[in-house]
């Protein structure tokens, strides 16, 4: 059975004050909003000359700080992105150039955003499984600072650059339980990326989206996987914004440590914002129960716990 050995981001270093953006009409947001409503105090960016492909080795070379790799080993290479380095090839065979990773690799790109990695974990997974491959590389990565509409105060506020690489394999530390996910295509105007490469975020259908589907996915994913909420440990949920979550919580009847908000300095980073709660707390051997839930464009949302293994 595969399931995920270790986690690394990388979150670009360069930060944008919200403070500072200026958006349509002269209009700046203001500091009391951002710090008890919104949360993200700043977003990170790349650099201009930076690409999804750079992030991601980036993200490899801090997985290598942590966790000793045979390059040559590795059988299995996704990259889950909206933010392509060329419209073609995929962005997964520049990593593969990149990295040095054998002809023999399967490699392939999932185009999916901020509900993307409970998608791309379950895919690659399967995946896996189904064709015998035993060392895998999960990137997700999106950079979206340069192709939002510069008057549009909601994602500008939010979008920040990151990346992730999850190392999936048979020694692993947390199993992949069974996975759901919901989809309404009737609102998938709410968050929308044109051929001119400016993102627009209209928030209201995306919070209606969040509070009406995302506690009965959550119920229904746990009644699968017979657990419940006081199973959990941590509720790694994707970071949309601290007045989001602060909701969820509340509707959920779950305690506000146990669903952490760890943006507030980098903001919401698509298909690997989840990912980076779950390598903060991958070796804290106080959490053995992690439920992962990603939302965002589609409008789409994905949910899975993940255990750790006994005697890991």
């Amino acid at each position: 059975m595969i399931g995920i050995k270790n986690i690394a981001g990388y979150v670009c270093s360069k930060r944008i004050n919200n403070t500072d953006k200026v958006f349509a009409n002269g209009e700046k947001e203001d500091t009391a909003f951002l710090e008890k409503k919104l949360g993200i105090l700043a977003t990170s960016s790349k650099n201009e000359d930076e690409l999804t492909s750079d992030l991601c080795v980036n993200a490899y070379n801090n997985l290598i700080l942590k966790e000793e790799i045979d390059i040559n080993k590795v059988d299995c290479l996704c990259v889950c992105t909206q933010s392509h380095d060329y419209i073609t090839p995929h962005t997964s065979a520049v990593v593969q150039e990149r990295l040095n990773i054998s002809n023999s690799c399967a490699v392939f790109d999932i185009n999916m955003g901020c509900g993307g990695y409970v998608y791309s974990l379950s895919i690659m997974k399967s995946f896996m499984e189904a064709n015998g491959l035993k060392c895998g590389l999960l990137f997700n990565c999106d950079t979206f600072t340069d192709k939002i509409d510069k008057n549009d105060r909601n994602a500008g506020l939010v979008f920040g650059d990151a990346s992730s690489v999850t190392l999936l394999t048979e020694d692993y530390l947390f199993s992949i339980e069974k996975p759901l996910f919901r989809s309404d295509r009737s609102l998938y105007g709410a968050l929308v990326m044109k051929k001119d490469y400016d993102l627009t975020l209209n928030s209201i259908p995306v919070f209606s989206f969040i509070m009406g589907n995302i506690p009965e996915l959550v119920n229904n994913v746990l009644e699968k996987n017979s657990l419940s909420k006081q199973d959990i440990d941590i509720f790694a949920f994707q970071q949309t914004g601290k007045y989001i979550l602060d909701n969820l919580s509340r509707r959920m009847k779950i305690a506000d440590e146990k669903m952490p908000f760890i943006a507030k300095d980098y903001g919401n980073t698509s298909s690997a914002s989840v990912s980076l709660i779950v390598e903060k707390y991958l070796t804290d051997n106080n959490v053995n129960k992690i439920l992962v839930c990603g939302f965002g464009e589609g409008l789409a949302a994905s949910a899975v716990p993940i255990v750790r293994r006994k005697n890991a």
